[in-house]
């Protein structure tokens, strides 16, 4: 699907169990959920706009995730695949853009101006929590996230408090983003790499008129991954490691 507008609902999209929902250039807004993906679902979503989604939903099991809820939990984990997508100005209570139970990769997402009402633990940007009925190690709720900025959610990101049954979020894949940030886990391994910012203002052009475009003086410019796909070949040649201009990928 693609060039939707998914408005003023209840629940915008729902992917249902066993299925795979590709979504482009879509926006969602003004729902109690955007998007929610329930186990053994998968969304694969490029160039999407979710904002002003808005929930009080208390239940520890779902609560959270205005704009995107990866509802399930392991060994039948959902999937989301994002990319060169935003979202922004969600409200919930754990979290108010993305509640994760799943395996969820994140590239090129910008997630900014998002609330979560419960400020003690909550991140305004994501909150991830290991579901599911005595998982085992490895089946914890994953997050891969390249190219990405994590910026002016209230609370800003706290992961150390977010609940993980037992175990610590393991599954923190994280590099090339700024990302705003109190407290990363330090009880558990995580993969953080050594090319993020932290709590270092991205400059957007303009984030009071929803302008979320980097200006020329951003400290994100030019710092993106520079083998976003891994397959060994110089950004300076690799039109998938390159912007538009040719220059390196932000």
């Amino acid at each position: 699907f693609r060039n939707l507008i998914i408005q003023n609902m209840g629940l915008g999209i729902n992917v249902r169990y066993n299925s795979t929902l590709r979504l482009e250039h879509t926006t969602i807004r003004n729902n109690d959920y955007g998007i929610i993906v329930l186990s053994t679902a998968e969304l694969i979503a490029d160039n999407i706009k979710v904002y002003n989604n808005s929930n009080d939903n208390t239940d520890s099991n779902s609560g959270g995730g205005a704009g995107l809820n990866m509802d399930g939990g392991a060994p039948n984990k959902p999937i989301g695949r994002i990319t060169n997508s935003l979202f922004y100005n969600n409200s919930s209570t754990y979290s108010g853009a993305i509640r994760n139970e799943g395996d969820l990769y994140l590239t090129n997402v910008t997630i900014t101006e998002n609330i979560a009402t419960y400020t003690d633990g909550g991140s305004g940007g994501i909150w991830q929590s290991t579901s599911g009925s005595n998982p085992n190690p490895g089946e914890e709720a994953s997050i891969t996230m390249r190219n990405c900025i994590i910026y002016n959610n209230t609370p800003q990101e706290d992961y150390e408090e977010q609940d993980n049954n037992g175990f610590g979020p393991t599954c923190w894949d994280i590099d090339y983003s700024n990302i705003e940030i109190s407290t990363f886990p330090d009880y558990c391994a995580y993969d953080i790499g050594d090319s993020n910012q932290y709590n270092i203002e991205p400059l957007f052009v303009d984030a009071s008129s929803n302008d979320f475009h980097l200006q020329s003086t951003s400290p994100c410019i030019d710092k993106g991954d520079i083998d976003l796909y891994g397959d060994g070949i110089s950004w300076l040649t690799d039109i998938d490691d390159q912007d538009p201009d040719g220059s390196r990928m932000d």
